[in-house]
């Protein structure tokens, strides 16, 4: 079964890195490899790979090691990840806040 697409990946268009962005920004307080990252965001390894560097270079995201594996997510003290955060979770706030009036105009 296909989910659909988050109300942040309609807004901003259904592309891999905006994929990649809405699954880490959802799930922000926990960490992932890529290949976990690939696999959650729908995205091929090799895609992701494509602009990984980049989004580390940018410091978007932040990485660790546990044992011989390197964890990713993230990274929530960067500006521009801040700002991110904030349009995303008024996205999510505003469908919510969509979805009580509706509820409340089925009740009456």
């Amino acid at each position: 079964m296909e989910l659909e697409n988050s109300l942040f990946v309609k807004l901003l268009g259904d592309s891999q890195y905006i994929r990649v962005l809405d699954f880490l920004l959802t799930y922000r307080e926990f960490d992932y490899s890529k290949k976990e990252i690939a696999e959650n965001a729908k995205v091929s390894y090799n895609t992701l790979n494509s602009f990984w560097r980049e989004m580390l270079k940018s410091k978007i995201i932040k990485t660790r090691r546990i044992g011989k594996q390197d964890m990713f997510k993230l990274n929530q003290e960067n500006k521009l990840v801040k700002a991110l955060i904030a349009f995303f979770d008024s996205l999510v706030a505003e469908a919510i806040d969509e979805q009580k009036q509706k509820i409340a105009e089925e009740r009456c």
